[in-house]
């Protein structure tokens, strides 16, 4: 019910939904996690930091709260921590197409161009069809001579 209401932007009821699987159940991590996406979509950012990491605390390979956690810290510009959760996140799905990508991104942004093209080459070898526009962004991004390694 909470992902439904998450869905439909019913905040608040979608907020309660998770608060109570997470009062119910404090062992749930997807609980957690999607307590804090509730809070990420309502820019409290504060609230769905600590719930990113008690679900990662619960389970570290939980790659999603990971890449939010990520996604907390550029919002907050913490450019390295950003890079830090972003790193984590790999260490346990290396494939993880929408952290190569914002790694990628990330690292353009601060002039690291040799990282953002390694990383942005990685995301182009592993991306599915569900990510068209970043695929097109990402090309855009790489230097003229570049070349991705299969």
């Amino acid at each position: 019910m909470g992902l439904y209401l998450l869905e439909q932007g019913k905040l608040v009821e979608a907020h309660h939904e998770f608060f109570s699987v997470v009062t119910l159940s404090p062992m749930s991590e997807l609980g957690w996690y999607r307590l804090g996406l509730v809070e990420f979509t309502q820019e409290q950012y504060g609230e769905a930091e600590k719930n990113f990491r008690k679900a990662l605390e619960i389970n570290p390979l939980l790659a999603d709260a990971g890449y939010n956690l990520g996604l907390v810290a550029l919002k907050q510009e913490r450019y390295d921590e950003a890079k830090k959760a972003w790193q984590e996140v790999l260490k346990g799905n290396a494939n993880h197409a929408r952290t190569l990508y914002n790694l990628g991104v990330l690292h353009q942004l601060l002039g690291e161009k040799s990282q953002s093209t390694a990383y942005l080459c990685r995301f182009l070898n592993v991306a599915g069809s569900a990510f068209i526009a970043e695929q097109a962004s990402a090309r855009k991004m790489l230097p003229e001579n570049a070349s991705c390694p299969k």
